[in-house]
Parts: C-alpha cells; structure tokens; sequence
C-alpha cells in the first residue's frame, strides 16, 4: 500500500469553481459539476519546480473534483488515460522525467469536455490515443499544457 501525506489547507474559491463550472462543455454533466463544485479546493505547500521562491509557493489543488471526474469517465476515455500512462511510463519516463499522469489526466479531461460523448466509442480508442499524444506533443513543444480547472 502506498500513501502519500501533506499538509494541507481547506480553500474557499467559488469564483474559481464558478468560472470552471460555467464553462460551455460536453461533459461532465450537470449534476457532476455541481458535486465537483461542491467537493472545493485544498492548498498545499508545494511551489513551481525550478521557481526561485519554490519555498514560499502553495499550490491550490482541486484532488477530489479532478478524482470524481476521472471516475466519470466513460470506457474510452479512461482507457485513453491508462494507455497514456503506460506509454509514458514505459516509453518516455526513462528519457524525460517531467512528463506525469497529472499531465496526461489534463489531456483526457480536456478531450472529454470538449467533444460529444457520442465521439468516444469502442472503436474511436485509436483515434483519441493519438489525438491525447498530439495534444502531449503540442504541449512538450510549447513547454505550456492549460490545467482543466484554472486553464488560464
């Protein structure tokens, strides 16, 4: 079993959960946007890597939204995300260390919100794997990949 402990703080942020939830989107449906709403933000102490105040840094996290939307994905879409990690792990991790699942997890949540449910199938698997690598690529290129729940 592995855990992983940090101090943390509860975060009051509606405004920054509003503008999340009243973007225009595919998915997730209302109701899980409400509880993603309802479920708010927590801030650690951990600054931007290679910033010279790293010491002085919190981070607003938003673990358990980001982990009910993961366990809403549909079967394409989680498997888009496993199949990510896996490649990453296995294929790029030994080269580049700085590409994690919390990247990957911003890509398919991106794919899911953007696009009609109806567009992940069985038989799309392919085509999102590849779309989630261009997006992975794009972002390695432009050194920026938006977080999903504060992209700007």
């Amino acid at each position: 079993m592995h855990t992983d402990q940090a101090l943390a703080l509860r975060c009051l942020c509606p405004s920054v959960l509003h503008r999340w939830a009243a973007r225009p989107r595919y998915w997730p449906s209302p109701a899980i946007v409400q509880k993603v709403v309802t479920l708010g933000a927590i801030l650690t102490p951990v600054g931007f890597k290679g910033s010279e105040f790293k010491h002085m840094e919190w981070r607003i996290n938003f673990n358990s939204g980001e982990a009910e939307l993961v366990s809403n994905l549909n079967d394409t879409q989680a498997k888009v995300y496993d199949i990510l990690k896996m490649i990453i792990k296995d294929i790029i991790k030994p080269t580049n260390k700085e590409i994690t699942s919390y990247i990957l997890k911003n890509i398919v949540l991106w794919q899911a919100e953007r696009n009609p449910q109806t567009r992940f199938s069985a038989y799309s698997l392919l085509h999102w794997l590849h779309d989630g690598l261009g997006e992975l690529k794009t972002a390695i290129a432009k050194k920026h990949m938006p977080y999903y729940m504060i992209p700007e």
